[in-house]
């Protein structure tokens, strides 16, 4: 691959995780996606685009929900849970989310208006 279809391919990629970032903080914001499913997802972009950004101080509660939630089935392993399972792990992320609403609502702010664009890696 040449240097330039390369810096190209990067450019694409960069532009697709912050527009990714900020749909999922929209999202958040107009309760469109679960604030602890919006944190696991913005957490794997965030990893993505500039691991250093779960550094400042709004988003540092991604980071926490990621990790007290890291035990919970996804996906596939969710749909083989029985009932009741889905109901203690829903229970519980009910919880972690009422205790953290703020904070993540404030992260989802943070990140919806960061100013990506203007920071150079």
């Amino acid at each position: 691959m040449s240097e330039k279809k390369y810096q190209e391919e990067a450019l694409k990629h960069k532009n697709y995780l912050i527009e990714s970032i900020r749909v999922i903080s929209r999202g958040i914001l107009d309760e469109q996606c679960p604030k602890i499913e919006g944190c696991i997802r913005l957490k794997v972009l965030i990893d993505n685009y500039s691991p250093q950004l779960h550094q400042q101080d709004d988003l540092q509660v991604i980071e926490l929900i990621y990790a007290k939630t890291s035990h919970i089935p996804t996906l596939e392993k969710w749909k083989s849970l029985s009932k009741g399972e889905k109901l203690n792990f829903q229970s519980e992320m009910d919880s972690i989310e009422n205790a953290f609403a703020e904070k993540i609502t404030k992260a989802a702010r943070f990140l919806k208006d960061y100013p990506f664009e203007a920071r150079h890696h």
